[in-house]
């Protein structure tokens, strides 16, 4: 594990940007209030990382690239998501997003290909385009149930894709057969 020092309140951008000799799992301090733009980016051997609540945005490309990553555990209290910010952690099959969660950034967990669910929290005010593109292991997802953004600017039709009906309100105007089938997940 790679403990950062108690007392610590903030990661600068590109603070350990394209460190490859950093590895392990990344634990930061609970004072820890701020972690700047790309400041894991591309740290492949990084194999986890615990978010602690005072942390209120995962900023943009915060933890992209980081390719070993197997876990991260994001606190109720996180309330951003930025742009890219898990983007291409493929080894990554789970990121659960606490309902504290309001906004998702563009393509926050873009080819997470080891992802296998989904979850937009209920709070969620913004969400941004193709935060699940290239997420080919997804095979479920739960939306809050007024969510009125079609799952196709979302996720980039992997097969099998189940949604969990019970969270979900079709509102989006025009439901094609395909997205029907996305929704219930049936082919039709």
């Amino acid at each position: 594990d790679v403990n950062l020092p108690g007392g610590l309140v903030s990661v600068g951008n590109f603070a350990f940007f394209g460190c490859k000799s950093l590895s392990g799992d990344i634990v930061l301090p609970s004072g820890v209030n701020e972690i700047g733009k790309y400041a894991f980016a591309d740290c492949h051997l990084i194999t986890g990382v615990k978010i602690p609540s005072s942390i209120k945005a995962v900023t943009d490309y915060a933890f992209a690239d980081c390719t070993g990553m197997t876990y991260v555990s994001i606190p109720y209290g996180v309330e951003s998501i930025g742009n890219y910010a898990f983007s291409g952690c493929s080894s990554l099959p789970a990121a659960d997003l606490p309902d504290s969660v309001t906004e998702i950034g563009n393509f926050a967990f873009l080819n997470c290909v080891s992802l296998v669910r989904a979850n937009i929290p209920s709070a969620v005010e913004s969400i941004g385009r193709g935060v699940y593109y290239g997420c080919e292991g997804i095979t479920s997802a739960a939306l809050p149930y007024d969510f009125t953004v079609s799952p196709a600017r979302l996720f980039s039709d992997p097969p099998g894709l189940n949604f969990r009906i019970k969270y979900f309100n079709c509102r989006f105007g025009r439901v094609t057969p395909t997205l029907l089938g996305l929704l219930v997940g049936v082919n039709v």
